[in-house]
This record gives structure tokens, C-alpha cells and sequence, in this order.
């Protein structure tokens, strides 16, 4: 196989010109490889891309450096201005030495002499200003024609046979033919455009029109012999004409993949697909390095493509197709997680120490990922009846009728406030658990019986520890809610069996059950009992799990206790890894997946038991996140509940002597940096790829822009607050002795804060 010729100044490759010549364009099989699509315009031979075209003359006539000509058309001057001299010099004395031998009168050796004085002194004077300014040679094609065309009307003008007609003088047969010249001359011009078929297409028809008509009208020799000269002449310039274009097509074609080639090898910033996706919101680069593995194979994937647009040769073609190829199974491979290894997270530059801190402290602990599920039963949620009136919660019996609305409006409205109900009831997942199980008839699908079902809910009520501010059966009702929009509104309870929305209910009531308020670094660090049960791994999510299954394996709370064992087995696996990926320090891990799945290969299906579990985890993990994207004010309100679990965290670690976590000491706490960060790091980036694979809009709509709006009122708060501590020397003094500005922030932050 030849190998590509490479296009350089500086290589030893013949000129482009002389590579597009019939022999050498042979040799090298270019023919073959032609590109048939080539974005010319077959009349006039012009690239469609008018940048392309002044890039190729650039190429044509300048050196590399665009300060002097070329090499090339250096030679090509010379031997073009060195047969002009000649023959303006044998003219000029054959035309004196006619005169002398009485074989030229007068008149005809002035018109003469004159015509070729005029034809020296321009041709020279052009010639001229392109050596003294090389720029000028960008217009060599019209210079020449405009050369040409004075010397083919000498040619043809002063022809004795028309010139004689011209004066009305004799006739002398002594005199020289100007066909031969007229011939060489189109030779020249030929050299000197670089095959520029248009140039010699104009100077053919304008001399062979004038010859033609001339001759026949003035000469006096017969017609005859005049159309001799015209058809000889014809013949060979028509085949000029076709030679011209067929090498001027070549060196488009030649230059079309110089270029390509050289796009391939130094691409542009920005020509790849992958510079298209632009990071708004300025958003702190985080990738994990599956995503960088997924990324990086892309990109390859795209320069192999950029490269094989400009090659010619099918072989070679053909091995790039099948490194494509392999390049797209090895991003497969990870993609699909079947590489399973530690995670990192690369942070962007502009993030600083203080957002890195706090991803790293509660977002970063190494876990590895778990092994692929087995798929559940095909029954969909389309097969069941669901009647939001057949709930047999009895209303009437607890003062709760007018409450009945309210609660049917779970997972419809997503600023459903979960507040309301508990104020008004005390309790939430014992009322909501109960009302969908029966909504959806799971009592009569799984042959569960009322009291069974009131029980469990009761008794995963109970189990959380709702003196904790933020992790409180509240939060956990408020995540199934969330769970329940997502199923609703993002189309994907028609694809669930009924054993899939069972075990992600369950998963959702009890994914914070127990939780002592605490995070698991804190807990792993202190040696506490749960961490040392748990072997320091995921040791709040694997408690979680537990608990579910102590409740479960009370016979009078068994709300699964009718599945046969291999649908129990799949429960629980779903309910196991939908928990797991609740925690905080594997989100980024679940993130990138989820986002390596959704951005490079978006094949994700529920038809695939492994990724039903990646889709089912993602709308825990992102229900889990769900106050984030609420209203300003429910935000505001769950922001504030978390931020005092954090404080009473910072207590704990300040009396046990150990590092205060960051953002839970109460005295060095910026609130709005909080939640900035936690906003634009965590939230926004998972709802946008939460709503780019459910392809909702609405969604869209409702999540990103509302976590935009919120950051938004953070970031004005935060600037508010920062104004103050700069401007109040009362709030200075405070920082200054390390006291809380919370005690500031009723009187002095509050009245003058951003509305929502």
C-alpha cells in the first residue's frame, strides 16, 4: 500500500502543481481515492467555501511564511518573462530586418515596434511590483490575463494578413505566421496561472473569436486557408482547455485534503463536537474519570473521523472505521461500569479551597460500585387499575376528610408542603404509605392485608428520630414524593412492574431510617457503633437497609412475606442498591455513570435489568435532593433545617476534640456559601442530566430552573451578607472574636434581604 502524501513547505513532495500532472497523479493512485463530493463548483472550478479558495492561492504563490513568493512561481516567472524576452526581442529585430530587406513598410514595422514596446514596459512594470511587494502575487491570475490578453492582440492584430488589411497596404508573404506564438504563449499562461482553467478559457474565446473574424474579413489569402488555421488552432486550444481543467481539478482535490489533513492534525479550538457542549451557569468542571475515559474516547473517535474525511485511500480508511469501532467498545465497556475501581473526582481550576474542602468531606469516600442485578418480572404499572378515590384510609375516623385532597395530590404537585400534613396529623408515612398501597391495590396484587400494612408504615415511622432537624420522616415522606413526580411526570411508571414500584416505595420511606443526624465521616472518625458494625462502608445507607429488614422479619409487619422467594430476592436487591446509592459520598460516582450513559451512548432501557437499577437509583437520588429544587421558601425552609443538623454535628465534633467539618461550625458558618455551593456543584448538574434523559421539558422546567432561581436568591443573599460584614463593624468585631453571626441574623441580615 502507498502511504498518504503528506502536504509541506518544507518536505521534499513535488509542488502541488506538479503532483496534479497526469503521470505522477497516476503513479500515486490519487485518481482512485478522488473525493466525489468535493465542494466546487464544476463551471468554474471555485471551492464553495471563498475562504478556500484565497487559501489556495496563498498556498500557490506565497512561501510559507507569507512574506516572498513561492519557490515555485519564482521558476515559473522566470521561464515565462524569459520567453517573452526573447521573443519580444527576436520580434523586434526581425520585424528591423524586414524593414531593411524592403519586405515591411513603414507603418506596419511602427504599429509594431510600438504594440511590443507597450507589451515590455507593462509585462515588466507587473513584474515588478510583485517582486517588490510579494502580496500582489495573490492577484497573479488576473495580472496574467490582463498580460495575456495584450499579447494575443498583438498576436492576432498584428498578424501581416490583418494588418495589411488594417492600412490597406500590400500583402507581403514574407512575413512571419503568429499561430505557432499564439500556441506558445497559452503554454506559458498555462505555467505561470497554475492551470487555471478559467483564465485560459477567456484568452481561448476572445482569440479565437477576434482570429476568426478578422482573418476572414481582412486577409487576402483564401478562406480556405484562413479556416486551416483557425480549426488547427481550435483543435489545440480545445484540448488545452480540457487538459487545463482536468489538472486544475486535481490541485483543488490535492488541496481540499491538504487541508483536511491539516485540520485533522491541528484541529481548531472549538471544531469538535465535543467543544459544542458549552458549561453554563458557570458550572465547576467535575468529572469523574469515567466520564474523562467516556470523553476521551469520544474525542479520539472524532479526530479518526476528521482524519479519514481526508484520505483518499480506501484501505486506510477502512482500519480507521475499525479503530472507530473499537474505540466505541472500549467506551461501551466502561460506560456499561463493567471496570470496577476506586473513583476520583477532577476538580476544575477556578473551584477553590473551600467548595473543594466540601465536596471532599461529604462527597468523596471511596466505595465501590456493586455488581449488576438480576431483572424483575415484566408486569407493568399499566396493567393495574389505580383510583385516586378507592383509598380506604379512614378520613372520617381521624378528622382528616379535608385532608384527603391535600394527600391525593402526592407526587402531582411538586411543591406539595409535607409540613402541612404532619402539622396537621403528626404523623406522614403512616398516612401516605398505607393511601398508596391501596391506590395502586398493591394489598390485593401481593395479597397484603390491611392491618400488615398500617403496622410496617407505623412501625418505619417510629424508627426515624424526628427530633433531628432535617433527617425526619418528614424528609423521607417529602423524597417519596418527589420519587412519585418523577415516576408521573417523567414517563417512567409505565415501564415499572408493580414489584419495582413496591420496592422503591419502600426504598424511599426508609432510606434515612434511624438516622442519627450524623454523617458517615463523622461517624467513622468518632468510631462510633454503627461505623464499627458496618466496617466504615456506606455504614449510615447499610444501616438503613438493615433496619427496613428488622421491621420486615416481624411476622406482623411483613409486608412481603406472600412474594415467592425469587421475586423476594429481586426486592431486595433493588431496595439494597437504591439505598446504597443514596450516599452522599458515592454521588458523584453514580452521577458520572448515570451521565457517561445518558451524554455519550443514551442507550439506557428498562428493558435492561442493570440499568433499570441506574434509572431507579438516579430518581431516589435525585428525590433525595428534591428540596433543593422546591420553591424559595420550602427551600429556604429545609436549607435552614439542615444547616442546624450541621451545627449540632459541629457541637459534637468540637466536644469530642475532633476537626470541625465544614459548614457545621456555628460560628464560622456562611449559609449562603452553603447552599451556593451545594446548589451549582450537586443539584444543578444532576437535575440536568436527570431531565436530559427523561427528555421532559416540563421537567426541565420545573427542577433546573427552579434550582437556577434559588442559587440566584443564595448568591444575592451571600452578596448581601458580605456587604454587611464589611460595612458593619459590629458584625467585623464579631468575626473577629470568632463569634456566630447567626445572632446578627434576625436583626441586622434579615431586614434587608433579597425577596424570593
Amino acid at each position: 500500500m502507498k502511504s498518504s502524501t503528506r502536504f509541506d513547505k518544507n518536505s521534499t513532495d513535488p509542488p502541488l502543481s506538479k503532483q496534479a500532472s497526469h503521470s505522477i497523479y497516476s503513479i500515486l493512485e490519487y485518481e482512485e481515492h478522488q473525493n466525489p463530493n468535493l465542494p466546487i463548483n464544476p463551471n468554474s472550478l471555485q471551492y464553495t467555501e471563498k475562504g478556500l479558495n484565497i487559501k489556495l492561492r496563498q498556498f500557490l504563490y506565497f512561501d510559507k511564511n507569507h512574506i516572498s513568493i513561492s519557490k515555485e512561481f519564482k521558476n515559473n516567472l522566470m521561464v515565462f518573462y524569459i520567453f517573452l524576452s526573447s521573443y519580444l526581442i527576436i520580434s523586434f529585430a526581425t520585424w528591423v530586418l524586414l524593414y531593411n530587406q524592403g519586405y515591411s513598410n513603414e507603418t506596419h514595422l511602427i504599429i509594431r515596434l510600438v504594440w511590443l514596446g507597450i507589451i515590455l514596459i507593462i509585462s515588466y512594470f507587473l513584474l515588478y511590483k510583485i517582486w517588490k511587494d510579494p502580496k500582489a502575487s495573490i492577484h497573479a491570475e488576473y495580472i496574467f490575463l490582463f498580460i495575456g490578453l495584450l499579447i494575443l492582440l498583438y498576436l492576432v492584430i498584428c498578424d501581416e494578413r490583418v494588418l495589411s488589411g488594417i492600412t490597406d497596404e500590400d500583402y507581403n508573404r514574407s512575413n512571419q505566421s503568429h499561430v505557432l506564438a499564439i500556441a506558445c504563449f497559452f503554454i506559458l499562461i498555462r505555467l505561470v496561472t497554475y492551470e487555471k482553467f478559467l483564465i485560459l478559457a477567456i484568452l481561448s474565446f476572445i482569440t479565437l473569436i477576434l482570429l476568426l473574424i478578422l482573418f476572414l474579413a481582412l486577409s487576402p489569402l483564401s478562406v480556405y486557408a484562413t479556416l486551416s488555421d483557425f480549426f488547427i488552432l481550435l483543435v489545440f486550444l480545445v484540448l488545452q482547455i480540457a487538459e487545463t481543467y482536468q489538472s486544475e481539478y486535481r490541485i483543488k482535490q490535492l488541496f481540499w485534503r491538504k487541508t483536511k489533513e491539516e485540520e485533522a492534525l491541528n484541529p481548531s479550538k472549538g471544531s469538535l463536537e465535543e467543544d459544542e457542549v458549552k458549561k453554563d451557569n458557570n458550572l465547576p468542571p467535575l468529572n469523574t474519570e469515567i466520564e474523562a475515559l467516556v470523553q476521551a474516547c469520544d474525542k479520539i473517535k472524532q479526530y479518526i473521523k476528521t482524519a479519514s474525511s481526508a484520505i483518499m485511500f480506501k484501505d486506510v480508511k477502512l482500519k480507521l472505521k475499525a479503530a472507530q469501532n473499537e474505540l466505541e467498545k472500549i467506551k461501551r465497556t466502561v460506560a456499561h461500569n463493567y471496570i470496577r475501581e476506586k473513583w476520583k473526582v477532577d476538580f476544575g481550576e477556578d473551584m477553590d479551597e473551600i467548595d473543594k474542602e466540601f465536596i471532599r468531606q461529604h462527597y468523596m469516600n471511596s466505595a465501590a460500585a456493586h455488581e449488576a442485578r438480576a431483572s424483575v418480572r415484566k408486569v407493568t404499572m399499566n396493567e393495574i387499575n389505580t383510583n385516586e378515590k378507592s383509598s380506604s384510609i379512614p378520613f372520617n375516623e381521624s378528622g382528616l376528610k379535608e385532608l384527603e385532597t391535600i394527600i391525593t395530590s402526592v407526587g402531582k404537585n411538586w411543591n406539595f408542603d409535607i409540613w402541612y400534613l404532619y402539622q396537621a396529623t403528626g404523623r406522614s408515612i403512616s398516612i401516605l404509605g398505607p393511601y398508596l398501597f391501596q391506590k395502586w391495590t398493591f394489598n390485593k396484587i401481593f395479597q397484603i392485608k390491611d392491618d400488615t400494612i398500617r403496622v410496617f408504615f407505623e412501625a418505619v415511622e417510629n424508627a426515624y428520630i424526628n427530633s433531628n432537624p432535617f433527617h425526619n420522616a418528614c424528609h423521607a415522606s417529602d423524597t417519596l414524593h418527589s420519587m412519585l413526580y418523577f415516576f408521573n411526570f417523567g414517563d417512567i411508571l409505565k415501564s415499572l412492574s408493580t414489584l419495582d414500584a413496591l420496592s422503591s416505595i419502600i426504598a424511599a420511606f426508609g432510606h434515612d431510617i434511624a438516622n442519627p443526624g450524623l454523617t458517615n465521616s463523622f461517624l467513622v472518625s468518632s468510631k462510633d457503633k454503627i461505623a464499627l458494625t458496618y466496617n466504615d462502608s456506606s455504614v449510615l445507607q447499610n444501616m438503613h437497609i438493615s433496619k427496613i429488614y428488622d421491621i420486615l422479619n416481624e411476622n406482623e409487619k411483613n409486608i412481603l412475606q406472600n412474594l415467592s422467594s425469587d421475586d423476594w430476592m429481586k426486592s431486595r436487591k433493588l431496595i439494597i442498591e437504591m439505598i446504597l446509592e443514596t450516599d452522599i459520598a458515592r454521588h458523584f460516582e453514580l452521577l458520572g455513570r448515570f451521565k457517561a450513559r445518558v451524554e455519550n451512548l443514551g442507550d439506557l432501557s428498562f428493558d435492561n435489568s442493570e440499568d433499570k437499577l441506574s434509572i431507579l437509583s438516579m430518581a431516589l437520588k435525585s428525590a433525595d435532593l428534591g428540596w433543593s429544587a422546591k420553591s424559595t421558601e420550602l427551600n429556604e425552609r429545609w436549607g435552614s433545617l439542615a444547616m442546624e443538623e450541621f451545627y449540632r454535628q459541629g457541637d459534637l465534633e468540637n466536644e469530642k476534640g475532633l476537626p470541625i467539618t465544614i459548614f457545621c461550625d456555628r460560628k464560622k458558618s456562611d449559609i449562603p456559601r452553603f447552599h451556593g455551593v451545594f446548589l451549582k456543584v450537586v443539584c444543578l448538574p444532576t437535575y440536568k442530566i436527570w431531565c436530559a434523559f427523561l427528555k421532559s421539558e416540563d421537567l426541565k422546567t420545573t427542577l433546573v430552573n427552579q434550582v437556577k432561581k434559588n442559587l440566584k436568591y443564595w448568591e444575592e443573599k451571600g452578596k448581601f451578607r458580605a456587604s454587611l460584614i464589611i460595612s458593619d463593624p459590629k458584625i467585623k468585631e464579631a468575626i473577629d472574636n470568632k463569634m456566630s453571626l447567626d445572632l446578627f441574623t434576625e436583626e441586622q441580615f434579615s431586614s434587608a434581604a433579597p425577596d424570593t
